[in-house]
């Protein structure tokens, strides 16, 4: 069902939810709340994570908005869903009855999470500030007073949808100089003010700032091949696996998203000769 029918979703959310699988969607959002950060009108962005997200996600208005957004696989999401599935334990003849949010391990599961929330994306638009969303990974770029009424609309309306924001979960990456204001706005709220902080793993900030943070990715990637170095002495084929379908992905993704030049990456750490 993902394969045959995920494209009609993925054209219902386009930008607005990108967990529906958009190309190189998560690429591109780095890219570009990197350079709306840049804007001189842009004064900071609130980084949001949600309370037990996929499992707190309303699933009654999740399959009704699949029905809308997503009709080619609502018969099918419905009956999946249509009755309680089973929690079990292990060990123990105790379970639960899962009511809400989606299964844990459905493949469907992003994608039903990125139609039960659009509508709540779509009633949070507004000309004056922007967002993006990656499952309950939500942003919001703008002044510091937009920033802070979008996520007071969060915290309003999402719980309807079981988008609940958590403060203290929160970042908001802030230029210099704008500390006290930002404080004030944000009064009485957990949320964590930073100059830089990952984002869909890659990084928002002062470019300065942002060599910090690939130095010291340089220097845990170091030692992880200092250690694969000693296990392919004897799982040489484990350690082939585990650079080709992993580690050189990483390495990859973080070179295209970061904005710091890779020709400049040499003098951030000298790798021994182990390495």
């Amino acid at each position: 069902m993902a394969w045959t029918t995920g494209d009609y979703l993925k054209e219902a959310c386009g930008s607005d939810q990108l967990s529906a699988g958009l190309k190189s969607g998560i690429e591109g959002a780095v890219h570009s709340m990197s350079a709306i950060f840049e804007e001189d009108q842009t004064e900071c962005i609130l980084l949001v994570d949600a309370r037990n997200a996929f499992n707190q996600l309303s699933r009654p208005l999740a399959l009704w908005n699949a029905r809308i957004f997503w009709p080619r696989c609502a018969r099918f999401l419905f009956n999946s869903y249509r009755g309680y599935p089973l929690i079990l334990f292990r060990q123990n003849n105790a379970f639960l009855l899962s009511r809400e949010g989606t299964t844990q391990g459905d493949p469907l599961g992003a994608m039903m999470y990125a139609a039960g929330t659009l509508q709540l994306i779509k009633e949070l638009k507004s000309p004056n500030r922007k967002q993006m969303w990656y499952a309950d990974d939500s942003s919001c770029a703008g002044s510091i007073a937009r920033v802070r009424e979008w996520f007071n609309s969060c915290c309003e309306l999402g719980p309807k949808w079981g988008y609940i924001p958590e403060p203290e979960k929160s970042f908001l990456i802030l230029k210099t100089g704008l500390e006290e204001e930002a404080q004030a706005e944000f009064q009485g709220l957990d949320v964590q003010i930073v100059p830089l902080h990952r984002y869909l793993g890659g990084v928002i900030g002062p470019v300065i700032n942002q060599r910090a943070y690939v130095q010291e990715k340089v220097e845990k990637w170091s030692g992880y091949t200092i250690k694969l170095a000693k296990v392919a002495k004897k799982s040489p084929q484990a350690v082939h696996a585990v650079v080709t379908k992993s580690f050189q992905h990483e390495w990859g993704f973080l070179q295209r998203v970061a904005g710091v030049s890779p020709k400049n990456i040499s003098h951030y750490s000298s790798p021994s000769k182990d390495t």
